[in-house]
């Protein structure tokens, strides 16, 4: 086998992920945002009403002020039953991409209201919730229904054993970096 070939293998190699993986990683993905969901949910007026902490009309001032193209869903009313229909629905979309249902159209709007709820909230986001919403993102270019979804029982082909593409180095290289980066800055005091 000759350099640029075995150099291309090893890539594929150490570069690809497993289906069986992704299948895992797009189940947990969908109980992670039903988990954040739900403690959302539990202080509903207190966080997102229109008398809460995060008044509309403050947040709205900060995004224009701070963050001149952000966007959210949740700015459009401050009326604690959108903001509990915005999060119900939020939580059938992540049900269904636990399932694997329409598996890359889901994790769309997954995704979307994620953000739209993160741009809704900035004082009560974290690194979890960033970090939540990148390896969400990297997940729609990724074939997360190829195993064990609804979505792979539906198409009867055989699916992939491992998938090798840019979102799949793009998503190992965001852990990777999430943890070197961790690493030093708790290295230095």
């Amino acid at each position: 086998m000759a350099f640029p070939d075995r150099l291309r293998h090893k890539m594929i190699e150490l570069w690809s992920i497993d289906a069986r993986s992704l299948a895992l990683f797009r189940m947990a993905l969908g109980i992670l945002l039903l988990g954040d969901l739900t403690g959302r949910l539990i202080d509903l007026k207190g966080l997102y009403g229109a008398n809460g902490v995060q008044p509309v009309d403050v947040v709205r001032e900060f995004l224009q002020e701070q963050h001149p193209g952000a966007w959210s869903l949740h700015l459009l009313s401050g009326a604690t039953t959108y903001q509990a229909c915005l999060l119900l629905s939020a939580a059938g979309l992540a049900i269904a991409f636990i399932l694997g249902w329409r598996t890359r159209l889901v994790a769309v709007g997954c995704w979307v209201l994620l953000a739209s709820l993160h741009a809704r909230s900035p004082l009560v986001t974290n690194g979890g919730d960033v970090l939540l919403r990148m390896m969400l993102l990297w997940g729609l270019f990724l074939p997360l229904g190829e195993r064990w979804s609804l979505d792979a029982w539906e198409r009867g082909r055989p699916p992939r054993r491992g998938i090798c593409s840019v979102a799949s180095v793009a998503a190992l290289l965001q852990l990777c970096l999430m943890y070197e980066w961790t690493a030093l800055f708790k290295w230095n005091p």
